[in-house]
């Protein structure tokens, strides 16, 4: 109350009098002061009888202690807090009061508000909303409350009082003279000093990304005629699409009963006892854990009587040796079993630490390094939106991406369920589309015939087989040169490497692999590669990139075994991956844009969508004067961040570098983006694609100058070319402790703002602060140029990086990072490079569009075939 009264001072035709304690408990009601209101302060001894005759004796306007804190009956006051569970750890300030910002509610939420306070008949009334897909729900009344220590609520609170108090004392032909001008200057008070910021200001950033580091996938396949797997493929509708797929843990439960019944069953005449150890194999990835969660098993089950499914089929049988089907069994089915996949801790780390990397690319608040991010997503300026696919290690790689950027705290189960979204159309966007087997099952065929050569390549192979003939897939073919004799010495290493791995079987060497793997479980993984792979004189080329995945597992997280000649192999397979992997997905321009098209028009479009949407949300809109001490008030930033698999990012880059964006164009920014993309030799984990749009304020809003877009891309984690280069990757993985310095950092510079009494002070003790960390991060040697481009840290000069606009608007000398002090945060990552920062709206448009031509009118007819 004191706050409020010392308010009231300044209402110059108020006078404020005190009833000191001896006045109110000795001396008469008679001998106290006169007054026009009177308001009063129930407390324990309060002599509440005297007031009562008081105000008898003089009548004055009487605002009692239980009105204490009304303001009038059609006035609400809403702050908005921060969950620890959906937003991070809830902002406290020296004295440990939670931090709150004032929010504007809207028109129906007035009216709850409203009827609240009637229905519990509490003048002063306290309840909490839950505001959720636009619309608005009462979830708990407090009754009596006190907003406490917020400056809006008491100016408020101060306001209405005094209109009160002057609407009941001044006489009517007076009211107009002394009429109250709080509204005229407030919006002076909002002129003055919330002026719209002039410059580029960051309005969207769309990101899309692999996910992060990951245990090898294994699957095993077999053919299925027992009723009981017909009757489960009926059951799920697989006959509309020719296939079923099952992660749910209930029945993931059916298969595994099914198994156990098959298992059980000693009619030999059913199961053939190849497939009966195959059955018993699956049995057991199934039992592994000891429990479903869906994340890291799943289950297919494909008609071979579908012409859908006749690539693998074909593969299946040409691998097993088995005759074409005979007529009655249309009925059988191919069993695919797929585990593994998972995300490691390693890969946790990475993505935790690249979302924290992250904040530097939005406005820095405060000079904090990153900190710009967490201050818009504080005070409700940031609309955030995560989405990933339907494998799992997508899924805790986007949460833990989450859990970097926001600074969260906690396990990650919590964070993927209330910030990652993961529905039936966000799997429609991200996962791969069924319908795109054919095409991509045609171009490896062609990659087969292609590599299954014996002869050397020549500079016309070449030439014939990539779209760039200096591009990183060419000095993949020059470096391997002879394809066939590649594979034979791959081949033979795999065979080493085999053996030693049974020999430590047999002598029973305790095991030491990454994450907890067995020796036994580590041998499954490479016979079945050596068995695979060679069929007879000839090898299959589609498992190259299965053998360099189990490859650079072991070399990166299994050195500690020392399998001798897995350097070696690695080198070697690497090599056979950078000309496979990435012509899975197209080998001539056409077939890289059709590809593209069928597998990320949805995910294009959405991006569309995104930045072409300029609308600000309403949803948690600001009290104008709980934005004086922003800096930049009218900084609303949209984000968008889609995690995804190596298909879409694959499918991504080539409509980037086939597409009318950098293709045919002229500019030295679109030479050089096509130079970096098509130089790029893996898209590894953790690689992004990040889109950034700018509004410059200083142009016509209805010019195509107004806005500007930014694209920037990483190749993700650096592969390591020597064992020197893996020991130095985890060292500065593990050294990389910038979470801890930055947030102590905001700590300290948090207090040190608060003991400022005057701007002057304030700007010695951030220095201070500033100065601090800084020395902090210099001791541990880890600074090197990071994120360049855009309204973020900069990098210095020659760093290799395409130059880009700099918004002075944005990052001012007092709040810029020296150049010589840009933080890396991931040293084990590619930096984001600048492929292009002066590209339009409309340019991006154009290009989506001719990319997704054709496609909506694809997708109806695939639906009226089905219909």
């Amino acid at each position: 109350m004191e706050e409020i009264l010392r308010r009231l001072k300044f209402y110059h035709h108020l006078e404020l009098i005190t009833f000191s304690d001896q006045t109110i408990l000795e001396v008469s009601v008679e001998e106290w002061p006169i007054v026009d209101a009177l308001v009063s302060f129930y407390s324990t001894g309060f002599p509440l009888e005297k007031a009562v005759a008081y105000t008898k004796l003089r009548k004055p306007f009487v605002l009692n202690d239980l009105e204490v804190y009304t303001v009038g009956g059609e006035y609400a006051h809403a702050e908005a807090r921060k969950s620890p569970f959906l937003d991070g750890k809830v902002d406290r300030t020296k004295d440990g009061k939670e931090v709150r910002y004032p929010v504007i509610l809207n028109r129906f939420e007035k009216t709850v508000a409203h009827k609240v306070c009637r229905a519990f008949k509490q003048t002063v009334c306290g309840f909490d909303l839950l505001r959720a897909n636009g619309k608005s729900l009462v979830c708990d009344v407090n009754g009596f409350s006190f907003v406490k220590t917020s400056q809006k609520y008491y100016d408020d609170c101060a306001q209405l009082l005094a209109e009160i108090f002057l609407k009941n004392l001044v006489p009517p032909d007076q009211e107009t003279a002394v009429a109250f001008k709080a509204e005229a200057e407030k919006k002076e008070m909002l002129e003055n000093n919330i002026k719209p910021e002039k410059g580029l200001e960051l309005r969207c950033l769309i990101a899309v990304m692999r996910h992060s580091d990951r245990t090898p996938k294994q699957k095993m396949k077999m053919i299925v005629s027992h009723r009981l797997f017909h009757d489960i493929f009926l059951k799920h509708g697989g006959l509309e699409d020719g296939c079923i797929k099952l992660k749910n843990p209930s029945h993931l439960h059916e298969m595994l009963d099914i198994f156990r019944r098959l298992d059980a069953e000693s009619d030999p005449s059913l199961l053939s006892t190849e497939d009966r150890i195959k059955l018993n194999k699956m049995k057991s990835v199934l039992e592994m854990y000891g429990h479903f969660n869906g994340i890291n098993r799943k289950i297919q089950l494909k008609s071979m009587s579908d012409k859908r499914n006749i690539g693998i089929i074909s593969k299946l049988r040409g691998r097993n040796k088995v005759e074409q089907q005979k007529e009655g069994e249309e009925n059988r089915l191919i069993l695919i079993v797929k585990w593994g996949g998972e995300l490691t801790p390693f890969g946790r780390k990475q993505a935790e630490d690249l979302g924290r990397a992250y904040r530097c690319l939005y406005p820095e608040g405060s000079a904090i390094p990153g900190g710009g991010l967490l201050r818009l997503h504080s005070t409700y300026r940031h609309d955030l939106k995560i989405y990933s696919s339907d494998e799992g290690r997508v899924k805790m790689t986007a949460a833990s991406f989450a859990k970097g950027l926001l600074d969260l705290e906690g396990e990650l189960v919590p964070i993927l369920v209330s910030l990652v979204k993961n529905d039936k159309y966000v799997t429609g966007i991200l996962d791969t589309p069924p319908s795109i087997s054919a095409n991509m099952q045609r171009v490896k065929s062609q990659i087969h015939d292609k590599l299954r050569s014996k002869e050397d390549f020549t500079e016309e192979d070449i030439a014939n087989f990539t779209t760039s003939k200096n591009g990183a897939i060419a000095q993949a073919m020059r470096s391997v040169k002879n394809p066939y004799k590649k594979c034979e010495k791959v081949y033979r290493l795999v065979c080493v490497v085999v053996e030693q791995i049974k020999q430590m079987c047999m002598q029973e060497v305790e095991s030491k692999c990454y994450y907890g793997e067995g020796l036994n479980h580590l041998k499954h993984r490479w016979e079945k590669l050596q068995k695979d792979f060679k069929n007879g004189n000839e090898f299959d080329m589609s498992l190259i990139p299965d053998i360099y995945d189990c490859v650079k597992y072991d070399y990166l997280h299994n050195t500690s075994i020392n399998l001798q000649k897995l350097p070696e192999l690695y080198a070697d397979t690497k090599s056979l991956a950078d000309i496979v992997i990435p012509q899975e997905y197209g080998i001539t321009s056409e077939d890289k844009i059709k590809i593209s098209r069928e597998i990320c028009s949805d995910l294009l479009l959405k991006i569309k969508s995104d930045l072409n949407s300029n609308v600000i949300p309403q949803g948690n809109n600001l009290d104008p004067f709980a934005l004086r001490d922003i800096d930049s008030p009218n900084n609303h930033v949209r984000t968008r961040l889609y995690i995804t698999s190596e298909s879409h990012v694959h499918s991504l880059v080539n409509a980037l570098k086939e597409g009318k964006l950098f293709k045919g164009s002229e500019d030295s920014m679109s030479k050089q983006a096509l130079a970096i993309l098509n130089n790029t030799a893996e898209l590894n984990y953790l690689t992004q694609i990040v889109i950034m749009k700018y509004e410059d304020l200083k142009v016509d809003p209805q010019s195509d100058e107004r806005f500007r877009i930014e694209i920037l891309f990483s190749s993700g984690v650096k592969c390591p070319v020597t064992p020197d280069d893996v020991l130095k990757l985890h060292e500065e993985s593990k050294s990389n402790n910038c979470e801890y310095i930055i947030k102590k950092f905001v700590e300290e510079d948090s207090v040190l703002l608060e003991m400022a009494c005057d701007e002057q002070k304030a700007a010695e003790l951030k220095q201070k602060a500033k100065t601090k960390v800084f020395a902090e991060l210099r001791r541990g040697g880890n600074i090197i140029d990071s994120f360049p481009s855009g309204p973020r840290i900069r990098p210095r000069r020659g760093s290799g990086i395409v130059p880009s606009f700099e918004p002075s608007s944005i990052i001012t000398t007092e709040n810029r990072v020296p150049f010589d002090e840009v933080l890396e945060m991931l040293p084990n990552l590619h930096p984001l490079q600048v492929l292009h920062s002066c590209l339009r709206q409309k340019q991006l448009n154009y290009f989506i569009d001719h990319i997704t031509e054709g496609y909506k009118n694809e997708q109806l007819s695939a639906w009226k075939k089905k219909k």
